[in-house]
């Protein structure tokens, strides 16, 4: 893992399921390696933290790997690059049957030539972005090892060709359900009753101004810290008005309002509950979160939004995820 293991991620990959099965399950925790200063924003893990185990060095790295028993097999939450250039060259050496899992990629690929143009001037006009593109292509050429994955599971034909990498001759290639399909299976199973009583609209939060992954990639927010939550307060106003029907917010698995405080003007919001908020709402409030899965499945309208003050990169996103 490049951050500590949420809830979520332990169900995502299976992890629950191999537990309960008798599988002994070790948890290699990179953070401190990789993402320091993620570690201001989550200093541990929300399970297994008895199994958990902290790599802060290389020295730490292969005094771990070398313990990994050949009939183990190792999932990657983190991807080669010139960071972690290092571990993958180790888990190379040791031959270590490792993989990846591709559950529920926003379909980036799915760029036309028009938007990567688009792209490709704003770039261009903008230094910062200019020196950041020229030192991600140094940087991502540097990479020196050879990945070659034993595994790679993926969900969605789209998702088989697209890759960070070009997976070798001998890698297995394994088609699994989306995280989504598999969550959305088990609340029809178990049927639960719905959490919020009354008729309501909901909003699938993505954290946009306060992602950790801004941290983990060194990016700028994607908005305006100062003026997303202002202008989204408003927009909830309106349509409760109109409405006469309350916004309920799903909030993002990986949010932290418990810290910063409740930014949607004290409305309910509620973590990793999403797809039942979905299945009982009135229709789907979104921007670009793979959980609209969840709003398809059970035929509900999503209303697409996005403001002016969002960064390019972030309004291609939700233009891929609105068609």
């Amino acid at each position: 893992m490049e951050t500590p293991l949420t809830i979520r991620d332990f169900h995502r990959y299976g992890l629950d399921i191999f537990v309960s099965n008798g599988y002994s399950c070790c948890i290699y925790d990179f953070t401190k390696l990789y993402n320091e200063d993620y570690l201001v924003y989550k200093s541990s893990g929300d399970i297994l933290q008895n199994q958990t185990v902290s790599i802060y060095d290389k020295k730490s790295l292969v005094e771990n790997l070398k313990n990994i028993s050949n009939k183990s097999f190792v999932i990657c939450h983190i991807y080669p690059n010139f960071k972690t250039d290092f571990l993958f060259e180790n888990l190379e050496n040791f031959k270590i049957k490792y993989g990846f899992v591709f559950m529920g990629l926003i379909p980036f690929s799915l760029h036309s030539e028009s938007s990567n143009f688009k792209k490709f001037l704003s770039v261009l006009s903008n230094p910062i972005k200019l020196v950041t593109a020229v030192k991600n292509i140094i940087l991502k050429n540097s990479v020196k090892t050879v990945v070659s994955p034993y595994f790679i599971m993926y969900a969605g034909r789209k998702v088989k060709s697209y890759y960070r990498f070009d997976p070798s001759f001998d890698t297995k290639l394994i088609k699994c359900n989306s995280f989504d399909y598999d969550t959305y299976l088990m609340e029809e199973k178990v049927d639960n009753e719905r959490i919020i009583k009354d008729d309501y609209i909901v909003f699938l939060d993505e954290y946009v101004p306060h992602h950790p992954d801004n941290l983990i990639n060194n990016n700028s927010p994607n908005c305006n810290p100062k003026t997303y939550y202002k202008y989204l307060n408003n927009y909830f106003n309106l349509l409760e008005t109109h409405f006469k029907t309350k916004v309920i917010i799903a909030a993002h698995p990986r949010s932290e309002y418990e810290k910063i405080g409740n930014m949607f003007n004290d409305r309910i919001f509620i973590r990793d509950k999403t797809v039942n908020l979905v299945k009982f709402s009135n229709f789907v409030i979104a921007h670009s979160s793979t959980s609209i899965s969840y709003a398809i499945l059970y035929d509900k309208y999503v209303n697409i939004i996005f403001s002016g003050d969002f960064s390019m990169r972030y309004k291609n996103v939700i233009t891929l995820i609105s068609k």
